[in-house]
């Protein structure tokens, strides 16, 4: 019985022992990992370190100097030159406006010209063709008054080819006069324009 309470006893005794040594090493490791704790904690408060930019070995390159006023300023020969190519433009295109005025004016006062030659032209046939056809009218009557008056067939055969001779000759100088007529009428009308192509093709040729 004694051996067994020896042991137990030593036994106790080792256990106690075990456990200073335990208290120990953490009451002498405390402080180590107290302070590794503290600068874990002032590392992550501090703040971030930003790393300074390179710098380039190779020099950079200097900007272009400014360009002088004098070499920006045309000289006056180029601004004679465009001057001159201004006014050259602007001549011509005042020449060219002249002239299709004119040429307007000249076609507006044709066609003015025509239609009033043709007026009077169809004024002048209508009363031609009155004429002629109160002529032709007044010797129909005068046959007919005749042939009343006819006593015999001989009479009247001779009276029926002089007027047919009658009738010939009128015609033949109606168809004359109105020919004539109408071919001044169209000389009269085609007048205004024919000037007017004329005068466009002297203007032309100078």
């Amino acid at each position: 019985m004694d051996g067994i309470d020896n042991a137990v006893a030593a036994k106790t005794e080792a256990e106690d022992r075990i456990a200073q040594a335990v208290d120990v090493a953490k009451t002498a490791a405390r402080p180590a990992r107290e302070a590794k704790l503290k600068a874990r904690l002032e590392t992550a408060a501090a703040p971030p370190v930003l790393a300074e930019p390179a710098v380039s070995a190779t020099p950079e390159a200097a900007p272009p100097p400014p360009a002088s006023a004098d070499a920006a300023a045309p000289s006056p020969a180029d601004a004679d030159m465009v001057r001159g190519i201004a006014e050259h433009t602007v001549a011509t295109a005042r020449a060219g406006y002249d002239a299709v005025r004119a040429a307007a004016d000249d076609t507006t006062g044709a066609i003015e010209e025509t239609f009033a030659a043709a007026r009077h032209g169809f004024v002048d046939l209508n009363l031609k063709l009155i004429a002629l056809a109160r002529v032709n009218s007044e010797t129909n009557f005068g046959f007919v008054r005749q042939a009343m008056n006819v006593r015999t067939f001989a009479d009247a055969v001779e009276l029926q080819a002089a007027f047919a001779r009658q009738q010939i000759r009128t015609m033949t100088e109606q168809t004359r006069e109105f020919r004539d007529l109408a071919t001044r009428i169209a000389t009269d009308t085609a007048a205004p324009l024919r000037q007017m192509l004329t005068k466009a093709g002297v203007r032309r040729v100078a």
